[in-house]
């Protein structure tokens, strides 16, 4: 499987690295920036879009591309476990089990698509390629859906630059780095954006608003960390983290705003709210739906600003010859602001320790070792792998495992321990066949838990039968 980011586009490894080409990375933006600005001056409402989406993608694409692997794996405990799950229902085409084999695979979006026959690569990457997506599906929907239409370059671009802000990203609720965190939440808000943008035909609407208010409301069960805010976090949330966002969209809401604004705004601030008191229900949704709100209420009020800073930049000599006070105070706020926005300065790799390990690719001997498994054993077989390996096996092999701990015990944890010591030990075990346990990962450094075990060990006893040798690590099959 093809998991860098990078490999996606032909991109070397390495390429870009998210320390010396951030440099780099500014200054592109700042021209892009500028060109923005140029477009909007120009007035041409898909050539403002058009530039406002290249700035965005630019922006978020390149923490994508810099990444080594997929976002948190083989790092992250619940995208790892996620995409083991997708990993293994997709090669063994069976939903049956998860990834520990004997137990029951759960009802996420990853182990149902998978199942449905979607590559695993798709489901493991999905998350990771979702920023630049994102922003831009969200910014050409509200661009395609604004009724004023001299106003739609305004509404598409102000989400495209300001989608995302300091304060909430401190506070663990930014758009941008939950993108990572949140997928399939974020698609349910997508979807919930079309609904609200787009109009779409009854028959489609109901089952959609079910889909997408089962992946909020129930967050916990597709697998995602729902972040539990406590009330007085929640409210600093919904007022003072949205700095100046909040006043004008107040403003607008007072003006008559869009219907759509004044749908998600208290929506979306119902959801943050409800996650006090429930758990299950993703407060990171909500304050998407409602950031979204605001932007949409504050476009009214924005454009009144921008007309009223053109119409006084007007009387400067030099910019004179702009006849559209509307155009010179909206190019004027794209060449000022958009380069200073969180989204042109996001670092996610100073941000999140997650998305600095998943700087680092995956290990080529590692890789190649997992490659000859998903190549040459059945695909129904369980492997005997150390702690710390039995996420490389499930993840990178898609074969199932006795134990996995560092992603989650098994009902019966006991057992499989009694089982996996039975089995190294070379004794007999009617157990074994209860897992279908067929093969034994063995890597450089063996069994920790099994004391100083190693390959020169089981090569002694019966039983153990060598299949794969390279770059010091070993593969038994076990013969009865």
């Amino acid at each position: 499987m093809t998991l860098r980011p990078g490999a996606l586009f032909g991109l070397p490894e390495g390429v870009p690295d998210p320390v010396f080409h951030v440099v780099a990375l500014r200054w592109t933006l700042l021209l892009l920036a500028l060109v923005w600005a140029a477009a909007v001056a120009r007035g041409k409402g898909l050539a403002v879009l058009g530039a406002g989406l290249l700035f965005a993608v630019v922006a978020s694409g390149f923490w994508v591309l810099a990444l080594g692997r997929p976002y948190g794996l083989l790092v992250d405990p619940a995208a790892t476990r996620a995409a083991g799950e997708a990993s293994v229902v997709s090669a063994s085409a069976s939903r049956a089990e998860t990834f520990l084999a004997g137990e029951a695979a759960p009802w996420t979006p990853p182990v149902v698509l998978a199942a449905w026959g979607v590559p695993a690569s798709a489901l493991i990457l999905f998350p990771t390629l979702l920023p630049p997506l994102f922003l831009a599906g969200v910014g050409v929907l509200v661009y395609a859906a604004y009724p004023d239409r001299g106003q739609a370059p305004l509404a598409a671009s102000l989400w495209l630059a300001f989608s995302t802000g300091d304060l909430e990203t401190l506070r663990g609720m930014g758009i941008l780095p939950g993108l990572w965190t949140h997928p399939w939440s974020a698609l349910a808000v997508l979807g919930l954006a079309l609904l609200a943008l787009v109009p779409v035909p009854l028959r489609w609407r109901v089952p959609m608003v079910g889909a997408a208010g089962l992946l909020v409301l129930r967050a916990p069960m597709v697998g995602e960390p729902s972040l539990r805010l406590g009330l007085a976090p929640s409210c600093l949330l919904l007022t003072f983290d949205q700095a100046m966002w909040l006043p004008l969209a107040l403003w607008g809401l007072w003006r008559g705003a869009w219907v759509v604004a004044r749908v998600l705004v208290p929506v979306g601030a119902a959801v943050v709210l409800a996650a006090v008191a429930w758990p299950a229900v993703d407060a990171w949704a909500g304050h998407a739906l409602y950031r979204l709100g605001l932007i949409l209420a504050a476009c009214g009020p924005v454009d009144f600003v921008i007309r009223r800073a053109g119409q006084s930049l007007a009387t400067v000599p030099s910019l004179s010859r702009y006849a559209d006070a509307r155009r010179l105070g909206f190019a004027v706020l794209v060449a000022a602001f958009a380069p200073g926005s969180f989204l042109a300065w996001w670092n996610p790799v100073k941000l999140d320790p997650v998305a600095e390990a998943s700087v680092h690719p995956l290990a080529s001997r590692i890789a190649v070792a997992m490659e000859w498994i998903r190549r040459s054993t059945p695909r129904d077989a369980v492997f005997l792998a150390p702690p710390a390996y039995g996420p490389d096996v499930a993840v990178l092999a898609g074969r199932r495992v006795l134990r996995a701990p560092l992603l989650g015990e098994a009902r019966d944890e006991v057992r499989r321990q009694r089982v996996e010591q039975r089995v190294l030990a070379g004794l007999p075990s009617s157990k074994r066949d209860r897992y279908n346990l067929r093969y034994v990962f063995m890597p450089p450094g063996g069994f920790p838990d099994q004391g100083s075990l190693g390959p020169e060990d089981l090569e002694r006893r019966p039983g153990f039968v060598l299949r794969y040798a390279a770059d010091e690590f070993r593969i038994y099959e076990l013969t009865p």
